[in-house]
């Protein structure tokens, strides 16, 4: 058992955090969030890493007012955890956050009117210094793009 090997300390949060990126990436969207319920976690780093998970969830099965709720909490939650985290880790969320938003805005306008909107955002994804999960949202922008 490869959990054995994870200091015993943060074991749980490390296994279900990785155990919920892997069923994001299978699809299995409902597994996620149960990986992640009820998780008591130690380190920051692991809990951004969840959150941003159940904002990419939330995005990706369309379930809006999930994501609007989603997005306000994490965003509160950076500036609140400001002495816990480097000014350029809560940046790269930040960004996160504020991209995720501005693609949930295009995805509601109609085709033909998303892409110079489009353009604008897969341009700023690409030139952008700090974002958090860049290669997922630069995906994101080009499913917009059709």
């Amino acid at each position: 058992d490869c959990k054995i090997r994870i200091a015993e300390d943060s074991r749980e949060e490390v296994f279900q955090v990785n155990l919920a990126n892997i069923r994001f990436q299978q699809g299995q969207f409902a597994a996620v969030q149960q990986a992640l319920d009820g998780i008591k976690y130690t380190t920051i780093a692991y809990q951004l890493t969840a959150r941003r998970l159940q904002i990419k969830v939330y995005y990706t099965t369309e379930n809006d007012n999930a994501l609007e709720l989603a997005l306000n909490a994490y965003k509160k939650f950076l500036y609140a955890t400001k002495k816990t985290i480097t000014e350029n880790y809560k940046n790269n969320n930040l960004a996160f956050v504020r991209t995720v938003r501005r693609l949930f805005e295009l995805r509601e306008l109609p085709k033909r009117s998303r892409n110079k909107g489009i353009e604008k955002i897969c341009g700023e994804i690409a030139s952008e210094k700090r974002i958090a999960e860049r290669p997922w949202l630069a995906k994101q922008a080009e499913l917009l793009r059709g």
